[in-house]
């Protein structure tokens, strides 16, 4: 999605919000960690003299244990944690004791490992100096420690709870806090003590319902005395059951009631409740179940400004619309109603009253009609997108001050003359209507910022578009224009204009000199040429001219589906101006799926581009062929040529360091191997290298050049090619001491096989242990399954070889009984390491033939085995002491199909079954070592390593051991080592 896109999504989304602007000041404060600084930044601040007043504590970004004395100036933390550790809670409450301004705590995270619980340690009472504390997790909580102490915040104001998952009643400490103003108890199900009327100070309580996985939603059972409550202002409950006889002591000093996502009976009884509150000043029923009201409810309540009923309908499935609504004629103060998505098509009387509205939503609602707009004068919001009206009233020009207008996915013809007299409009939303025409007379809309059009039937603009001074966003794509007006070039202040999907054949050269123009789409339209003065838009950064063959098409957004509907319109473009160029601010050129481009104009214009920090996007554009030179002096930051038809390697990009990223997939290169991604100059330097190309060097001793290492290594790893794989990790070494704290994965290897073996096992907890705790335990969180064949095995297998070298036998073996008990892994390779492990360590002899034995098993059941199936399973006849299975196996193998170094592994395993049996000798050995030599094979993917470490737990006699051994060194001479 497009940053555009984005910010229209949100000023759709805050066209809803604006309504909503009643807030709770207190539990506002705990909303604010977007402005928090981290640990860091707060350091560099303090370094520079700047007070750090937002602090965010992060336990992967910052050790919660660091010092925090100096950041005096500090009113409030925000502590993000995933897993219980008291100590170091202890620890960050003692640091936070020292702060002297400390005010409000805010303790948040998900606790992810099942069955763990953070326990909040005793010294948190170390804070006394706190007016707001929130602590809500996900996962297990224990407050135990918290609530004897409450009492002892004298200044707390504001407490904010997310209550553990076994603890249904609230706490009796809290019965002493007697200057709360705002409680906000999240999770909570069961009865409100009565005692809670005691706490007179109370201004704003919020209550959420617990989460049930079966979504039936807990009773809520209210104390008796809600009319105690004297000071009370702000109600919030969600997620529950209740009636609303529920409310009838309800205080009258209540200016906020908020009901979301409950299940509501006898709504009428709620209204007359709500009635008592004369000094109501917002009303929100949001996303709830309920009994439509009757028609002789009524609301009277003379200082109500808000009246908010969203998505409301009588079943959970949100099919069915309430019937009717309470008469809300008699608020004649109503600022702001919103009744979206809660009628069955039908109007409610007394809108065109309320003179004192200022935003009025309607919609979602299938209305085919509106009220009489004349008298809201005062209206600045018109919301009704997505009903069924063919038409607005024309009185809605009397709305002067109007500055939003969405009407969006209507069946609008055309808008009404009046439209225009609206001279304070600022956004019109007119997108999926069926309009053939905008009106000329919106130039008198001298404050019209954006327009969105999109989805219409505009054969043509108003030839006056560039009196429309102040238009910034402009959105015209689906129509079906042919042209341009040459007076576009006047709107100076233009940022965007999307005219794509459109049947335009050209552009006016005027398109130019939109001097604020920065994202530009003319995709899917039938242009043949660009206009020359593209390149006079200095501060264009967006240019997209990407073809598609389907367009994704949707005029319901209540639907979940997206049509696919075929584009009916594709650009012909030959060429790119040459003055693109001079656009030194452009970050995107998306040119893809185009697939007429003359090749020969192309590549010059796409050379000279001077895009640094840019992406320019030539994927599936069926290029064949690029120049081989002209590229040193490229700035591009992104090249993609995926899935075209490029056949060569241009020398030149093994040199230029103007192009960073080049990616190739899907391409016709050769060798292969240069069907890739090049993340940066430094790998294409290091492959250039390998190839034998002359690339400039001594290569630069930088972090990207040992970034650059460390990606070839990981390739290299992967590949097999262990040798070159150490040489490139010892050169990331070399070049950047800080560098083993990245990759961990691939140090882990590197480690392992530089011998480093306690490292090894060091590194290999890290990537173990974080799979553990933050994938597979967050997918068990979620229901959902480890994926198969757990990704971190290859880490744990290692991590047991580890082991094993430093002689922890019994941790090497309980690693890979972790894989292949508790994970039930297909390995046989595994089973056989584990069999000779049993084997070699003396308390655990006794189980090496069952891992054989599975070993076997689970070879023999593979269907039309690969050669190296086979082979294995031979292998593990011998490491078991059965060299007459293994000769038998082998003899009757059919070998006409195996490799060269298949043969030869075959034959090795052969004589090696033969000399256990003294069946074959020294002779034999030697001849077989001749014979390896001469043919000068790689013999890759083998783990004769296996019965290397087998033979000195092997019982064969010492001769034979000798010659077995001697093979063995014979075929490692001649082997490729991976992973």
């Amino acid at each position: 999605m497009t940053r555009y896109l984005w910010l229209m999504l949100w000023v759709v989304v805050a066209s809803h919000l604006h309504a909503q602007n009643w807030q709770n000041p207190y539990q506002e404060r705990f909303n604010r960690q977007f402005a928090a600084k981290s640990y860091e930044q707060a350091e560099i601040d303090f370094k520079n003299g700047k007070p750090v007043i937002t602090l965010v504590l992060n336990e992967f970004a910052k050790p919660l244990d660091a010092p925090l004395a100096q950041l005096v100036d500090v009113e409030q933390v925000f502590v993000q944690i995933s897993r219980s550790d008291s100590v170091r809670m202890a620890a960050l409450f003692d640091e936070l004791s020292r702060l002297p301004k400390l005010k409000y705590l805010s303790i948040s995270g998900n606790i992810i490992k099942p069955g763990d619980t953070l326990k909040i340690p005793a010294n948190v009472a170390k804070l006394k100096g706190l007016e707001g504390l929130s602590l809500k997790m996900i996962g297990s909580l224990d407050l135990s420690a918290v609530w004897p102490v409450l009492p002892n915040f004298k200044q707390l104001a504001a407490l904010d709870i997310e209550l553990p998952s076994k603890q249904m009643r609230l706490p009796l400490a809290l019965r002493e806090c007697k200057n709360l103003k705002s409680l906000k108890i999240s999770s909570f199900e069961g009865q409100l003590p009565d005692w809670l009327a005691e706490l007179k100070t109370l201004e704003y309580i919020t209550l959420q319902g617990k989460y049930h996985e079966n979504k039936v939603q807990p009773l809520l059972t209210y104390p008796k005395t809600l009319s105690e409550f004297a000071s009370l202002k702000g109600l919030e409950i969600s997620n529950f059951r209740f009636k609303g006889a529920d409310f009838k002591g309800l205080s009258d000093s209540l200016q906020h009631l908020s009901v979301n996502n409950c299940t509501l009976s006898e709504p009428d009884e709620l209204i007359n409740a709500l009635n008592r509150c004369q000094r109501l000043e917002s009303f929100y029923l949001i996303m709830s179940t309920l009994p439509s009201f009757s028609a002789a409810t009524t609301i009277a309540l003379p200082n109500l400004k808000e009246l908010i009923f969203w998505n409301l309908s009588e079943d959970s499935l949100r099919k069915n619309p309430l019937s009717a609504m309470p008469d809300f004629s008699k608020s004649i103060g109503l600022k702001v109603l919103q009744l979206e998505r809660v009628l069955g098509g039908s109007l409610p009387k007394g809108i065109e009253r309320m003179t004192e509205l200022e935003t009025l939503n309607l919609a979602e609602n299938r209305l085919t009609q509106l009220p009489d707009l004349g008298k809201l004068t005062k209206l600045r919001n018109l919301i009704v997108n997505n009903n069924q009206l063919k038409e607005l009233p024309n009185d809605i020009g009397k709305a002067l001050k109007l500055r939003m207008l969405n009407v969006e996915n209507n069946q609008l013809a055309e808008l009404p003359s009046g439209l225009v007299n609206a001279v304070e409009l600022e956004m019109a939303f007119l997108a999926d209507n069926n309009l053939i025409r905008l009106p000329a007379e919106f130039s008198k809309c001298k404050k019209l910022k954006e327009l969105n059009a999109r989805g219409n039937q505009l054969t043509e603009l108003p030839k006056n578009i560039g009196s429309w001074v102040s238009l910034q966003n402009l959105q015209l794509n689906n129509n079906e224009l042919t042209e341009l007006p040459n007076s576009i070039g006047q709107l100076k202040r233009l940022r965007v204009l999307d005219v794509s999907h459109n049947p335009l054949t050209q552009l006016p050269e005027s398109l130019g000199d939109c001097d604020s123009l920065s994202m530009l789409t003319l995709s899917n339209c039938r242009l043949e040429t660009l206009p020359n003065s593209l390149g006079k838009l200095q501060h264009l950064n967006f240019l997209n001219l990407a073809d598609a063959d389907v367009l994704y098409f949707n005029r319901n957004i209540n639907s979940r589906t997206l049509d696919q509907v075929p584009a009916k319109n594709h650009n012909q473009l030959r060429s790119l101006p040459a003055s693109l160029a001079n656009c030194r601010k452009l970050l995107s050129l998306d040119l893809s799926r185009n697939k007429y481009w003359d090749e020969k104009a192309l590549w010059p214009v796409i050379q000279q581009l001077r895009m640094p920090k840019g992406t320019v996007n030539l994927t599936e554009c069926n290029l064949s062929a690029m120049p081989m030179t002209g590229w040193l002096d490229t700035q591009i930051q992104n090249l993609h040529l995926v899935k075209n038809e490029l056949t060569q390697f241009p020398i030149e990009w093994y040199k230029t360091q103007g192009i960073k990223s080049i990616v190739l997939f899907r391409n016709k290169l050769t060798p292969p191997s240069l069907n890739q991604e090049f993340h940066s100059f430094e790998e294409r330097l290091l492959l250039g290298d390998e190839m034998g190309i002359d690339v400039p060097k001594p290569f630069p001793k930088t972090k990207d050049m040992a970034r650059a290492y460390l990606n070839q290594a990981g390739k290299k790893v992967n590949m097999g090619d262990i040798p070159r794989f150490v040489e490139y990790m010892k050169e990331v070494q070399r070049i950047d001491s800080t560098a083993a704290k990245y990759a961990p994965e691939l140090w882990s290897r590197f480690y392992f096989h530089t011998h480093q073996y306690r490292r090894a096992v060091d590194s290999m907890n890290v990537v173990v242990e974080r799979y553990f705790r933050y994938e597979k335990e967050l997918l068990k969180s979620l229901g959902q399954q480890p994926q198969r064949g757990l990704p971190v095995a290859l880490y744990v297998d290692l991590r047991g070889q580890s082991k094993w070298k430093l002689g922890d036998s019994l941790g090497a073996i309980k690693d890979y009984e972790l894989l292949l008990n508790d994970y039930k892994l297909f390995a046989p390779n595994l089973w056989g390491r584990l069999g000779v492990w049993y084997k070699r360590y003396r308390p655990t002899a006794g189980k090496s033939g069952a891992a054989f034995d599975k070993a076997i098993n689970m070879y023999e059941a593979v269907r039309n085995p690969l050669p190296m199936v086979q082979l294995s399973a031979a292998e593990v006849y011998l490491m078991n002491e059965q060299p007459d299975k293994a000769y038998e196996y082998l003899f009757g193998l059919d070998r006409t199909k195996f490799k060269l170094e298949e043969n030869r592994l075959a034959d090795y395993l052969l004589l090696t079954a033969q000399v256990a049996q003294k069946q074959a000798g020294e002779e034999d050995v030697e001849t077989f070592e001749k014979r390896l030599k001469s043919e000068k094979i790689k013999i890759q993917g083998w783990s004769y390593q296996l019965f290397e470490e087998a033979l000195d737990s092997l019982e064969y006699p010492t001769e034979q051991k000798a010659l077995i051994r001697r093979l063995t060194v014979a075929l490692k001479m001649q082997s490729v080592l991976v992973d």
